[in-house]
């Protein structure tokens, strides 16, 4: 394997396991715990942790999913000499975190960033929605990881 190639493993895993850390943290521990408050009390802490895009700090997820998706789509489109099985499995985890980033879009575009504007009416249902969204999300992450380590593994 040659050091251009080792590179972009690593970048793909790096950034894959912050994007997939960074879902994981929201799906284990922001929104369980704002499910377990009052609508009015839930939305009051997302507004105070300020989890919203506009925000640098929020904004690393997607664009760890993404960077972790291009490397593994140079690694698909430039490597030829790699092993079938690791060719395969790196497409695999591509389209997986393209999911997860399409739930991304999907999370936002479909009423999510209502939480945030100032005249928002407390709703149990969005936030049960975004909760769910969120869970998908990070399993789709998680999948793509693990096929990308074991892409990594058997190259």
């Amino acid at each position: 394997m040659d050091v251009a190639l080792d590179l972009l493993r690593t970048l793909n895993l790096g950034f894959g396991a912050l994007a997939l850390g960074a879902a994981v943290y929201e799906a284990a521990l922001i929104l369980p715990t704002v499910r377990s408050l009052a609508a009015v009390d839930g939305y009051a802490l997302l507004r105070t942790l300020k989890l919203h895009p506009a925000r640098p700090a929020y904004r690393y997820l997607p664009l760890s999913g993404i960077a972790s998706g291009i490397a593994a789509g140079v690694i698909v489109v430039l490597w030829n000499e790699q092993p079938q099985n690791a060719a395969l499995l790196t497409a695999v985890g591509l389209v997986l975190f393209l999911g997860a980033a399409a739930m991304n879009v999907a999370y936002w575009s479909l009423g999510a960033k209502r939480l945030y504007e100032p005249a928002a009416a407390p709703d149990d249902e969005v936030l049960r929605r975004l909760a769910a969204r969120n869970l998908w999300r990070a399993a789709l992450y998680a999948a793509g990881f693990v096929v990308f380590a074991l892409a990594a593994a058997v190259d």
